[in-house]
């Protein structure tokens, strides 16, 4: 059996394919969407630890994809060596991802998630988006001085099966088990939460006066 990545616009020619790739997009913005991701306030609300509905739809995904991807790598029906892996430059990488999480907790956005906040014509949103463009126009003039910065610490193509010396299988066992103990995490903290909200929603009710005593006779 041919193994190897399924390209969908092999199949079905390209002009179909663009329209499924257009069809797919609204249908993952969509959701995006209906699952609380256009909302910057419920992207935050994850650092605070009050609202984990955005890991869980994330950990869902990649664990979804994970085990089907092994499913077929072990069915030979995928060859998992044949799908580009990005390689990794350490240090850039590094830096480019502290720089990410601060926007991420400053804006509350991903780039994707601000598309669908500003489709929805959310102000912080675009403001976001006006914020990308800048960053990318910014970094492209300052390209020339970074880059000995931006090509060092060369990894190569590096995998956590690879890096380990592991089966596969191993790792998506250890990302089944991490999701089930963080959404467990999760669960509580959204309990305690949506308790201590309960409480200050109804307040105790005030103590009913006392009543003087009758006078014996």
């Amino acid at each position: 059996m041919t193994t190897g990545p399924l390209h969908l616009q092999d199949l079905i020619g390209m002009p179909l394919g663009a329209l499924v790739f257009v069809a797919v997009g609204f249908l993952f913005g969509f959701l995006l969407e209906r699952g609380g991701f256009g909302d910057g306030r419920n992207i935050v609300a994850v650092l605070y630890l009050r609202d984990f509905r955005v890991p869980k739809v994330m950990f869902s995904a990649i664990l979804t994809l994970m085990a089907g991807a092994y499913l077929l790598g072990a069915l030979r029906v995928l060859d998992l060596t044949a799908i580009d892996t990005p390689h990794t430059w350490l240090l850039p990488q590094l830096v480019g991802g502290l720089v990410f999480g601060f926007g991420f907790v400053i804006g509350g956005y991903c780039p994707g998630t601000a598309v669908v906040s500003a489709v929805n014509r959310k102000l912080d949103g675009l403001a976001y988006l006006a914020g990308l463009v800048v960053g990318i126009a910014g970094f492209a003039v300052a390209y020339d001085p970074l880059a000995d910065f931006y090509n060092s610490t060369a990894r190569g193509a590096m995998t956590f099966p690879g890096w380990l010396g592991v089966n596969p299988g191993w790792v998506l066992l250890a990302a089944a088990l991490f999701a089930f103990l963080f959404f467990g995490f999760g669960n509580r903290m959204e309990a305690y939460w949506a308790r201590k909200a309960a409480a200050s929603a109804d307040p105790e009710p005030a103590a009913k006066p006392a009543t003087p005593e009758e006078p014996r006779p």
